[in-house]
């Protein structure tokens, strides 16, 4: 028979060293997956959905130092040749601004000083002449103006001189260069199905056609464009049309789009938002979003609510929205409140106003000061650089009210940028 011992049994040192090991495999991929699903959450905010709610409710006051790093002025000359009537686009290709000048149908030209360089004027019916200029794009100091009624791209160099032109198919409203020369050309839908949305035409530097695709989704109304920011971040071509304005989408390589952001205007009922049917009859107590424009850090919004206008920002570092009240108050060289229409690189963002403008603006401040009028309970107090500040009104008492608008272009903070 075999004995029975009154040993008690306890796990081996081995085991228990196996099971501590074990043990702590398990906590370090739990504790990583955990920190994977984060980064996975913070992505998704990034490129996920920017609820505007809170901006409505919560309008405080902002200083540009808050966002920007540096303001600079660009006086641009006045002469017979360069005087601007309209701006209607600016594309920055440096050392050069390219302004569109959609009354005057041309692109003027001027140095990062402001001097007047040349202009491309070739309104007509010749063969080497264009109809309209419907939109424009700069590549490699090449300018590609597109002409919708007559379905054609003309290209010209900076000096004015014909290069080349082609004609397409579809009747673009929109076109980008991109690193490889290929014209990328954005659409109307009244010529598909209308639950095709946007259609999209790629043309290699040749002019011939390399690919068709259209799966971006829209409201389900008739789209006709109207606003557009087909701009580069980084290195992602990003796409957004006021026409379906609550999807921003990236473009990508081979024909491929995804969703970069939505935005949600939260609970404004549907009835609310504005039709596009009826762009030319806006209604203001509708919501409406006229202007995206985005930098590395930030998203900037200007929405119309119920007859109020919301300057919103969405910080993507912190997600969250940030409801302004008016304008970012300019406490880098005092001068006149900023808000960007224009996106001319990654970071640096741009608006346009006469010099008269900011010349109103500064002396509306003197007034209201010699009348006791407690101009510091409606915005904050500035603290300026002061020197800046008479460098500006320098620059001021050189202009009159018949001077060129002046840029003011403003470089925002980056992360990014710190991180590198």
């Amino acid at each position: 028979m075999m004995a029975i011992s009154n040993k008690k049994c306890f796990p081996s040192t081995t085991a228990m060293r196996i099971s501590l090991i074990m043990r702590n495999i398990l906590i370090y991929f739990t504790f990583f997956f955990f920190l994977l699903g984060c980064n996975e959450r913070n992505k998704e905010t990034e490129y996920g959905r920017i609820d505007l709610e809170s901006g409505f409710s919560q309008k405080s006051f902002y200083l540009l130092s808050e966002v920007a790093e540096e303001v600079e002025y660009v006086f641009l000359e006045t002469n017979d040749s360069g005087l601007l009537a309209e701006i209607h686009r600016i594309e920055y290709n440096p050392p050069n601004f390219f302004i569109m000048d959609r009354f005057k149908k041309s692109i003027l030209i001027f140095n990062e000083t402001g001097k007047y360089v040349n202009k491309i004027s070739a309104l007509g019916q010749g063969p080497h002449e264009y109809t309209e200029i419907y939109n424009f794009d700069v590549f490699d100091n090449t300018v590609y103006i597109l002409d919708y009624d007559l379905k054609k791209i003309f290209i010209y160099d900076v000096s004015g001189k014909f290069i080349n032109s082609f004609t397409v198919d579809e009747r673009p409203s929109f076109l980008k260069i991109n690193s490889d020369s290929d014209i990328l050309l954005a659409s109307a839908n009244r010529q598909v199905r209308q639950n095709d949305g946007f259609v999209f035409s790629q043309y290699d530097k040749n002019f011939s056609l390399k690919r068709k695709f259209h799966q971006m989704e829209h409201n389900g109304r008739e789209v006709e464009s109207v606003v557009h920011s087909f701009y580069w971040q980084k290195d992602t071509l990003v796409y957004w049309e006021w026409n379906i304005f609550d999807t921003v989408y990236n473009i990508l390589p081979e024909g491929k789009i995804e969703m970069r952001f939505k935005i949600d205007p939260g609970k404004i009922p549907s009835s609310l938002i504005q039709s596009r049917e009826k762009a030319n009859l806006i209604e203001y107590n509708q919501f409406d979003i006229s202007r995206l424009v985005e930098t590395d850090d930030y998203v900037f919004l200007f929405c119309v609510y119920h007859r109020t206008s919301y300057p919103l920002i969405y910080s993507k570092k912190e997600n969250r929205i940030i409801g302004i009240e008016r304008f970012l108050m300019n406490d880098i060289d005092g001068g006149i409140p900023f808000w960007p229409i224009l996106k001319l690189s990654d970071n640096k963002v741009c608006t346009t106003m006469s010099p008269d403008e900011i010349k109103n603006y500064l002396s509306r401040q003197i007034v209201d000061y010699y009348k006791g009028f407690n101009y510091e309970s409606y915005r904050p107090k500035l603290d300026y650089d002061v020197e800046k500040h008479k460098k500006l009104l320098e620059q001021l008492e050189k202009t009159d009210d018949m001077s060129n608008p002046v840029l003011m272009i403003v470089t925002m903070k980056s992360s990014s940028k710190r991180l590198n």
